[in-house]
């Protein structure tokens, strides 16, 4: 297993030790490198590495997950984002 740079820190007056994985540390890794529970501000090298880390984390949890609306840039069209949702999540909108 690679060095993760950690940091510690204390949770107010609980005094509770924390572990903060530095987040840039994290973007050049593997999906199956990547810590198990997701956090807001991940990022990942390619679409294909989103679907691999989710599919290890879905399958971890018990749950399946679909890939959901995509967003483009309105000056290139390059794709900048996609939901991830839980497979019951809403219904899945129609093609037409």
């Amino acid at each position: 297993m690679t060095d993760m740079h950690e940091h510690t820190t204390v949770n107010g007056s609980d005094d509770v030790l924390a572990n903060v994985i530095d987040a840039d540390s994290l973007n050049d890794r593997p999906p199956s490198e990547l810590p198990l529970e997701p956090f807001e501000g991940m990022e990942f090298a390619s679409i294909e590495d989103v679907k691999d880390y989710y599919v290890r984390y879905a399958k971890k949890k018990g749950f399946s997950f679909r890939m959901g609306r995509v967003t483009k840039s309105r000056t290139n069209g390059i794709v900048i984002g996609q939901e991830i949702l839980c497979s019951k999540e809403g219904f899945r909108s129609k093609k037409n």
